[in-house]
């Protein structure tokens, strides 16, 4: 009996390391994390405002119409144009998304980690952002 506990335990370490490895290793999973920023500079309102940093509203155009932050482009994230619209954006740059709460530029986020952008940071809902100094237009 201790026996088969003991391949067992070990059948399922063996398991454990290899879905571990093999999600290091896949091209798409492994870059899948959310960066998201705590608490927005100064610094970051500079970079956007002189245009060395992109802030991206991944909301509707509805939605982006009736209020958006100042120096924001609209790029809706359930648009069928989304992945070719984000394309044009220089990948050398930081790209600071956000939508109404934060889910859909966390998953913009994750699409652009895996299209190879380093520099991509959900920063959430517009009216937190709002309350953290961004000025609305």
């Amino acid at each position: 009996m201790k026996k088969i506990q003991i391949l067992f335990t070990l059948l399922l370490l063996s398991v454990v390391t290899f879905a571990q490895k093999a999600v290091k290793n896949h091209p798409i999973l492994a870059k899948t994390a959310v960066s998201s920023i705590k608490r927005v500079t100064p610094q970051i309102l500079m970079e956007i405002s002189n245009g060395s940093a992109y802030l991206v509203d991944v909301r509707s155009t509805e939605e982006f119409q009736k209020a958006h932050l100042k120096h924001a482009q609209n790029i809706d994230v359930k648009s069928p144009g989304f992945l070719k619209n984000i394309a044009q954006l220089d990948k050398a740059k930081p790209i600071y998304l956000y939508c109404r709460s934060g889910h859909r530029s966390g998953l913009a986020t994750d699409s652009l980690l895996n299209l190879g952008y380093a520099k991509v940071y959900n920063i959430g809902g517009l009216d937190s952002l709002v309350t953290k100094g961004f000025t609305k237009n």
